[in-house]
């Protein structure tokens, strides 16, 4: 074998171990963002159920984290992360559908097996306020597993917004219509629609 066919061989080599070398290294870059923060959040880390890196776009990446609350509950995180130049910033962190600007739809279906998503918090979005009818919202409490949320129009907080369903709760729990000033809402038990003017207040129990 002469010398050139050698000196090829051993740079092969190295290109072959430096490509099998990246996706380890950014798995525990990962590992180590996300372990610190949730360290700064008080979160106590329990493990990680899984560390995925897009092979669509290397760019992407997803972890699901299982921690514990300050309170002392369990919760569990999948982490949509995105690779900043040597490092990685977080696009989405949620117990459920991701943020829809987390990545490319095709990313987040590889990632996290669907595609499904929704808008972050506060973001403003069109909902369905009655069948064919729909209005400018944004959520204050982005759905959970059973389809729980709440959302609120321009001009209402979300602290105004989760006092008037809390008062609707303890004034109509079989539902109808019922007034919490200054709004008026029609209940349907689990789920509720109160206007004051052109101020909205959305509700589902799920």
């Amino acid at each position: 074998m002469t010398r050139t066919s050698v000196l090829a061989l051993v740079l092969a080599g190295a290109v072959l171990a430096g490509c099998g070398s990246s996706a380890p290294s950014a798995r525990t870059s990962i590992v180590q963002f996300v372990r610190a923060s949730q360290a700064t959040s008080g979160f106590t880390h329990e493990k990680f159920a899984g560390v995925r890196v897009s092979k669509l776009d290397p760019n992407y990446a997803t972890a699901r984290e299982e921690f514990t609350r300050t309170d002392g509950m369990p919760s569990v995180l999948t982490w949509i992360l995105r690779r900043d130049g040597s490092t990685w910033r977080v696009t989405s962190k949620e117990n459920m559908f991701p943020v829809c600007s987390a990545a490319p739809a095709k990313v987040r279906k590889e990632l996290t097996g669907s595609a499904g998503c929704y808008p972050a918090a506060g973001v403003y979005t069109s909902f369905e306020w009655t069948p064919g009818r729909q209005v400018t919202l944004r959520y204050c409490q982005r759905p959970g597993g059973p389809g729980n949320f709440l959302a609120a129009s321009k001009g209402v907080t979300c602290a105004t917004a989760a006092a008037v369903i809390r008062e609707l709760g303890a004034r109509c729990p079989l539902g109808g219509w019922c007034d919490v000033a200054p709004f008026r809402c029609r209940s349907f038990g689990a789920y509720a629609r109160c206007t004051d003017g052109v101020r909205r207040v959305l509700w589902n129990a799920g």
